[in-house]
């Protein structure tokens, strides 16, 4: 018989992004962003976003931890932006393709160039999202 393992704080047994503490921060962090500016955009595209089809993605990811058997999910309002699906996903290949981005250990600034490296692809390709 195979013994069963049990999630620990170091193998938890769900990621964030498909966790209720995640689901529940990105309400709140899209409710704060409509309060504090009307509107929700892509910081890629500039094109505007509604609620459902935003994906945020993390600057930085120290406000995130896992202990007690859960997620607990306090990022800053500024360590998140909104992105469209295709733009998050230009923004994440463009991490992958530039090793340098990921070697700086600063995922702010990397996060940044990765933004101005699919904005020009975006560019290139007419604008679209």
């Amino acid at each position: 018989m195979t013994p069963v393992s049990r999630p620990d704080d170091e193998h938890p047994p769900t990621s964030y992004e498909t966790s209720t503490a995640w689901l529940r921060r990105r309400e709140r962090w899209l409710t704060e962003q409509l309060v504090r500016t009307g509107q929700l955009s892509c910081v890629v595209c500039w094109h505007p976003l509604t609620r459902y089809e935003a994906q945020l993605h993390h600057l930085s990811d120290s406000g995130v931890t896992y202990a007690d058997g859960r997620w607990i999910a306090f990022e800053d309002h500024d360590d998140l932006c909104a992105m469209h699906p295709n733009c998050h996903r230009q923004v994440h290949a463009a991490l992958d393709a530039h090793p340098l981005l990921t070697l700086t250990g600063v995922r702010p600034v990397s996060t940044v160039h990765a933004i101005r490296i699919a904005r020009d692809g975006l560019t290139q390709v007419g604008g679209e999202r």
